[in-house]
């Protein structure tokens, strides 16, 4: 996708936000497009490549090891932070905010990146630490653009739930792929209709709340008891039956001859043969006559 959108909008400037696990990203040189994603706290950075000295022999290509990202956080001094106020979804808060460009060699060894700390004045949360391959966006643009990500996981969220996007079995070729693209494709399709026909967003109803009752009129279950529940599995369904309830230690199950004496022996139903046999005799020929018609047809 990364490959493709570039050529599909080729004045347009592309930026992804990813998690942690895509920080890589950041030396695989993408056309026209900027990465933002976590830092690992046991990340190496380095200082830029220190210029050339006219000396033979090969160039360095890395400076000095600076320390690990929470180091550089408590060495930082009091007024190298910035305060800002970071947009995330639903409200704003104010950050500590500290920038730096660093080498980090073991992801892309030619190019520098942007380290981006923010804290929280309070103390309450602990640091967060950003990377971006952007090093012309500030600091504050840096963390509200990866706060905006959040959307992203909620796009996941009601693709695999409300679409069915994970319920295709399709495991060969090119069916995942389709199947993926398809459920993304409709959520966003229904989501473009929905902001064109309600640009308000007035549309959500909350539930009224009833006021707590003295004595509230519970519903009433069946009566029909059910004799086993059906669990169902991965490979097959499996019947669960209930516990039966704990009986008396004093109950007596009753012998077998006191069980057929309960039994009742129902009667049998007489049947008057004066009135089927004219009712028969009535139905026999208009069922001829229907019989004919269809094979004349």
């Amino acid at each position: 996708m990364l490959a493709e959108l570039p050529d599909w909008l080729p004045d347009r400037q592309l930026h992804l936000c990813a998690d942690g696990a895509y920080a890589c990203l950041a030396g695989a040189d993408l056309a026209g497009t900027h990465l933002t994603s976590r830092l690992r706290r046991d990340a190496a950075p380095h200082q830029g490549a220190p210029p050339r000295t006219g000396r033979p022999g090969r160039p360095r290509t890395k400076g000095d090891r600076l320390p690990a990202p929470p180091e550089l956080a408590a060495k930082a001094r009091p007024r190298d932070w910035v305060k800002a106020t970071i947009n995330v979804p639903g409200h704003a808060v104010d950050k500590l905010i500290h920038t730096r460009d660093v080498l980090w060699y073991s992801v892309n060894p030619k190019e520098l990146v942007g380290l981006v700390i923010v804290r929280d004045p309070a103390g309450v949360e602990p640091d967060d630490f950003f990377v971006t391959t952007d090093l012309s966006a500030s600091g504050a643009d840096t963390a509200a653009r990866y706060a905006g990500r959040w959307s992203i996981e909620v796009c996941f969220r009601d693709v695999k739930q409300d679409l069915g996007g994970e319920n295709p079995q399709s495991w060969k070729r090119q069916g995942p792929e389709r199947a993926a693209c398809l459920s993304l494709w409709l959520h966003a399709t229904t989501w473009c209709w929905y902001l064109a026909e309600h640009p308000a967003g007035d549309t959500w109803i909350p539930p009224t709340l009833v006021p707590p009752q003295k004595n509230p009129k519970l519903p009433r279950h069946s009566r029909r008891a059910t004799p086993h529940t059906l669990v169902a599995t991965n490979n097959h369904h499996v019947n669960r039956r209930q516990p039966r309830p704990r009986q008396d230690q004093n109950y007596q199950r009753p012998t077998r001859h006191s069980r057929l004496r309960r039994l009742r022996v129902r009667k049998a139903t007489v049947v008057d043969l004066d009135e089927v046999v004219p009712l028969s005799l009535m139905i026999l020929p208009q069922c001829t006559d229907a019989c004919a018609a269809g094979l004349e047809t």
